[in-house]
């Protein structure tokens, strides 16, 4: 009989001074830093494991953009090419915003027209976000088209329907959509995704996406350049998944 030893992650194996300074920040032992980030900031299968290069790509981009990792301000999937997709909650990118020096506020401007869609109402056709910044004349303006944006509740072939955000809250969804894409434009940020982003994501097979590659020691020289091109993931696997998990609900003991 054979055993398997299981491998912390250690403070030798990352870059130091970002792994102490990190751990520094959030009170937290550096020896046991990365170990805590492992179980909260990354979202896994079962069976999935995270290398200490994918952490360390994790580190260098929450440093970069100032993002708390145990407040959900970040957190990540691995991909299929050992890299990682790094998402950003609505709220980490208004605090990226409101950090940056030129940033100098924001509107909004709500379609009059409204539409109805599979499963939602009287809502909006679209909405703009205006952001303004102090080195420019002219702001930048994004809209997004709720027809394009919405994602209609999940169904099954046995007929199960669960319903999402965007049933729920939809003008607020197709609002963050708007501002996010606003402060992409008007500031450039690069290699992080949204949560939006996140729920077509999280509920596939594989994150199929095309990453950058970046090693430790590159992205520690280069965490501004770090860029994700995938924009979606596979939704093959979205029934199958949606299936398994009303199955557990309703019948957790097949036997």
């Amino acid at each position: 009989m054979s055993t398997t030893a299981k491998k912390s992650l250690s403070v030798d194996e990352a870059p130091r001074s970002l792994v102490r300074d990190m751990a520094a920040k959030y009170h937290i032992a550096p020896e046991k830093f990365l170990d805590t980030l492992k179980q909260t900031a990354f979202q896994l299968k079962p069976g999935e494991t995270i290398s200490n290069e994918q952490m360390q790509m994790l580190l260098v981009i929450a440093n970069e953009y100032n993002l708390n990792p145990f407040l959900k301000q970040i957190y990540a999937f691995p991909d299929r090419n050992k890299g990682i997709v790094p998402i950003v909650g609505v709220d980490g990118y208004i605090r990226i915003v409101n950090e940056h020096g030129q940033a100098n506020g924001w509107s909004f401007t709500i379609s009059d027209t409204r539409v109805d869609l599979a499963g939602i109402v009287d809502v909006p056709e679209w909405i703009e976000c205006i952001m303004y910044r102090k080195d420019r004349e002219h702001p930048t303006i994004a809209r997004v088209y709720m027809a394009e944006s919405y994602r209609p509740a999940f169904e099954t072939k046995s007929g199960h329907k669960i319903k999402g955000p965007w049933q729920q809250y939809p003008r607020l969804m197709l609002e963050n959509r708007a501002f996010i894409r606003a402060a992409r434009f008007a500031f450039g940020f690069t290699g992080i995704y949204s949560e939006d982003d996140a729920e077509r994501m999280q509920t596939t097979e594989y994150i199929d996406a095309d990453v950058v590659q970046i090693t430790p020691e590159k992205a520690a020289q280069e965490a501004t350049t770090a860029t994700v091109t995938a924009d979606k993931a596979q939704d093959e696997f979205i029934e199958a998944y949606a299936e398994d998990q009303i199955k557990q609900k309703q019948d957790p003991d097949p036997a």
